[in-house]
């Protein structure tokens, strides 16, 4: 991609709600850890959501979103451990 590695990509300063408020409250709760990050960590356990509780045009970008992100998914890269035990 022609992007040098720098140490200074591993770390950053959070992100405040103004800076996301054209995003509105679905996203500034579907992101609230990457929102208060600093830098890697251990992902939390995935809740998954209802989101039926949210307007038609949040639950019709959901379900577009997750065309993209399945096939994305199918394309991840894999370590080979992965892949053994994946076919067991």
């Amino acid at each position: 991609m022609g992007i040098d590695f720098q140490d200074s990509m591993l770390n950053w300063k959070p992100l405040t709600p103004e800076q996301l408020q054209d995003w509105g409250a679905f996203a500034l709760e579907w992101f609230h850890v990457a929102i208060n990050s600093k830098g890697f960590q251990k992902p939390a356990p995935f809740l998954h959501k209802d989101i039926s509780e949210y307007s038609d045009s949040v639950q019709q970008n959901v379900e577009e979103s997750m065309i993209c992100y399945e096939k994305m998914y199918n394309l991840r890269l894999k370590s080979p451990v992965q892949e053994d035990c994946s076919s067991k």
